[in-house]
C-alpha cells in the first residue's frame, strides 16, 4: 500500500479534493465505487458522490425500481456487521422510526428516513449499506462557505435551532442519545432538499456534473482495492436556505441508550463538555451541550 499516489490519477486528482484517504481503500476499508455502478440486484444506480466520513462514503443513487432519488451510505467493511440489525446506526434509526410511527403524525421528522438496508460484497470485504432519503448539504458545509458578509437568514437560524432541539428531545423520548463527537456535530446536521422538484434542478443544486479523476498510472497496475475513478463530493453550490427546508440529525453510528454512560475518549477538542473533561464519560446530556454549541455557531 506504500505505492498509493494521488498522481496515479488524471490531473493529479487535484480537482477532486477534498477526498477520503486513498490508504483506506484496502481490505476492511471503503468499497471502491465507479459512477454508473448498479448495486443490490440491479436496483440502485450510483450517479454522484455526496460525501464521506471516517467510516463510510455516501452516494447519490437512482432507485431504478421506484424511479426516485435517494442516498446510499456504504460503510467500511471493518465497520460493518454480519447481521444488519446489529449495526448501531441501523438499530437506532429503526427505534426512532418506531417511536415516530407510534406518535402524532402531524409532527415533522427530525431524523433521516431509512428506506432499505443490504449487504454488498466487494474486493475489500462485505459492506453494510443504508439507503436513505436524499438530503441536502450539511450545516457544517453551509457554515464553511458563509463569509462575514453573508450570514444565514435570521429566520433560518431560529428555525434550525428550534428543530435541532425538537430532534434531540424526540430522540431522548425514543430512548436514544446521538453521541457524536462535539466538534463534529454540525457535520451530522443536514438540511432537506425540497427545493429540487426536477432532475435538472437537483443537478444544478449539486453544483453541476460530477468532477472525477481516472487511474492512469501505466507503470503501477491498479489493485482491485483502489477505485478506478475518484469522485469529488458534491458542493451544493447552488443550494440556498429557504423556509421550505428543514433539518435532519444524521449519522447515528455512535448512538447509545439514553440511560447509559459511555467512555468519552473519542470526544476530543476544545468544545468538550465538563463531563468529558473531568469524568471521561458522557451521557444523554452531552447532546444538549452539543446543541448549545451548534446554536452558538449559528
Amino acid at each position: 500500500m506504500n505505492e498509493i499516489d494521488w498522481g496515479s490519477y488524471s490531473e493529479g486528482s487535484v480537482r477532486v479534493q477534498p477526498h477520503e484517504p486513498l490508504e483506506n481503500y484496502c481490505p476492511g476499508g471503503y468499497h471502491p465505487i465507479t459512477l454508473g455502478d448498479v448495486l443490490h440486484d440491479g436496483r440502485y444506480k450510483v450517479t454522484d458522490k455526496l460525501g464521506y466520513g471516517s467510516y463510510s462514503t455516501v452516494w447519490l443513487i437512482r432507485d431504478l425500481q421506484e424511479n426516485t432519488w435517494a442516498s446510499l451510505k456504504i460503510k467500511r467493511a471493518s465497520r460493518s456487521t454480519e447481521n444488519l440489525d446489529e449495526d448501531p446506526e441501523i438499530r437506532s434509526i429503526k427505534a426512532l422510526e418506531k417511536h415516530y410511527i407510534c406518535g402524532p403524525q402531524d409532527r415533522s421528522r427530525r431524523f433521516p428516513h431509512l428506506l432499505d438496508i443490504f449487504h454488498h460484497k466487494g474486493p475489500n470485504g462485505i459492506h453494510s449499506c443504508l439507503v436513505m432519503e436524499l438530503l441536502g448539504p450539511s450545516l457544517s458545509s453551509i457554515l464553511g462557505r458563509t463569509s462575514m458578509d453573508e450570514f444565514l437568514d435570521p429566520d433560518t437560524i431560529l428555525r434550525s435551532s428550534q428543530q435541532l432541539l425538537e430532534g434531540i428531545q424526540f430522540a431522548h423520548e425514543a430512548g436514544i442519545s446521538h453521541g457524536a463527537q462535539i466538534d463534529m456535530f454540525s457535520v451530522n446536521i443536514a438540511f432537506t432538499c425540497n427545493q429540487a422538484s426536477t432532475d435538472e434542478e437537483l443537478l444544478k443544486l449539486l453544483g453541476g456534473n460530477p468532477v472525477t479523476a481516472i487511474y492512469i498510472n501505466k507503470n503501477i497496475p491498479r489493485t482491485p482495492y483502489l477505485p478506478l475513478q475518484l469522485v469529488k463530493s458534491a458542493d451544493w453550490g447552488m443550494w440556498f436556505d429557504c423556509p421550505i427546508e428543514d433539518i435532519r440529525i444524521i449519522d447515528w453510528g455512535l448512538s447509545f441508550p439514553v440511560q447509559e454512560k459511555v467512555n468519552s475518549k473519542i470526544h476530543t477538542g476544545d468544545s468538550r463538555s465538563p463531563e468529558a473533561f473531568f469524568t471521561h464519560s458522557i451521557d444523554s446530556r452531552q447532546d444538549l451541550w452539543q446543541t448549545g454549541c451548534v446554536v452558538y455557531l449559528l
